[in-house]
């Protein structure tokens, strides 16, 4: 993590070796309360350790040691590794973190010798789903948040009474009514600035994690699985104002507050797995207002609409690099 002032030139003002930053926002809080941002915080990826053995029966697996085993996932992981001819021991010492949720693994086995497409020596397929194994293989260790405090030309960590910091923290922003919002994969918590004490919390109701979140105005929406939930912040409280249950699951969601003929509009755009496509909702209703195909088979991993000029733009940025990008009317959600 670097920090830098702005200006002619690039200044580095200080340097922290941190291993495995997912996130970083930037929030004004204390009692004291600065013009700019005076506090960092900082999501970090989940670690997780975990180990599963498989019996395996592969024809002709005794006469032509070694087999490798190819590792595919849907988002374009691939490895290629020997194992013993009887049994696969797969552990997260060689294996990199991988998305949990409805991820499926394709496991096949080769002999060498082996060409660029690898099928044809093929001896065996299979495939299972992460998040069944999640449930007996996989352990949570260490899905942190932490909190640096920028005080002159120091920078030091602190910790925040309100910041859940035992918890992986999704989004994080200042909000109305002078409030700090944390998104965590277990709930949303709304935190007084001056005080920085918890004044709300709102979780799912079925008691599943969450998985992504954003906000815009008052209205916060929370991702969990295939769900939308729709919640507003009213003084120092957080209400559910909609909630909806869409055909696949969500990878990605951005909240924005735009203006058109018509007025203020409050817009949510969302990234789907399985048909990969995006999908513009109003708010507070959470009605469909657009759904755009991307085409491919590769998903997309962040969202965005912005304002350039006067016109409204939807942004898509995929597992592979590609960006797509569309003029949108922010009044209906549709393309001109």
């Amino acid at each position: 993590l670097r920090l830098v002032r702005s200006g002619v030139g690039i200044n580095e003002q200080a340097s922290i070796d941190l291993a495995g930053v997912k996130g970083v926002w930037s929030l004004r809080c204390g009692t004291e309360m600065a013009e700019s941002d005076n506090t960092l915080v900082l999501a970090f990826v989940g670690q997780t350790t975990w180990e599963l053995t498989l019996p395996l029966s592969l024809p002709l697996a005794s006469s032509f040691p070694p087999i490798y085993i190819c590792i595919v996932h849907p988002l374009a992981f691939l490895w290629l590794i020997p194992l013993p001819p009887l049994s696969l021991s797969l552990s997260s010492s060689f294996l990199p973190i991988l998305p949990l949720s409805s991820s499926l693994l394709c496991l096949s086995f080769f002999l060498p010798p082996f060409n660029r497409s690898f099928r044809s020596k093929e001896l065996y397929c299979h495939t299972f789903s992460l998040s069944l194994l999640s449930l007996h293989f996989f352990h949570p260790f260490l899905c942190t948040s932490s909190v640096l405090s920028l005080k002159g030309e120091e920078v030091e960590e602190t910790e925040l009474e309100g910041i859940a910091a035992d918890q992986q923290t999704h989004y994080c922003s200042n909000v109305i009514g002078n409030k700090i919002l944390q998104i965590t994969g277990q709930s949303v918590r709304l935190i007084n600035e001056e005080t920085l004490q918890l004044v709300s919390k709102w979780a799912p109701p079925s008691g599943k994690g969450i998985s992504t979140g954003s906000c815009g105005g008052s209205h916060v929406v929370v991702v969990v699985g295939n769900e939308l939930f729709c919640l507003d912040i009213q003084d120092s409280s957080l209400h559910q104002l909609s909630h909806v249950t869409l055909e696949h699951e969500i990878a990605c969601v951005d909240v924005r507050v735009l203006k058109g003929d018509s007025g203020t509009s409050n817009i949510c755009a969302v990234g789907l797995w399985t048909n990969i496509s995006a999908r513009v909702l109003r708010l507070p209703s959470l009605d469909t207002l657009h759904t755009q195909p991307l085409g491919g088979d590769i998903l997309p991993r962040s969202i965005l609409v912005a304002e350039f000029d006067t016109r409204t733009y939807l942004l898509v940025a995929l597992g592979d690099g590609t960006l797509h990008y569309f003029q949108m009317d922010p009044d209906s959600g549709m393309y001109p």
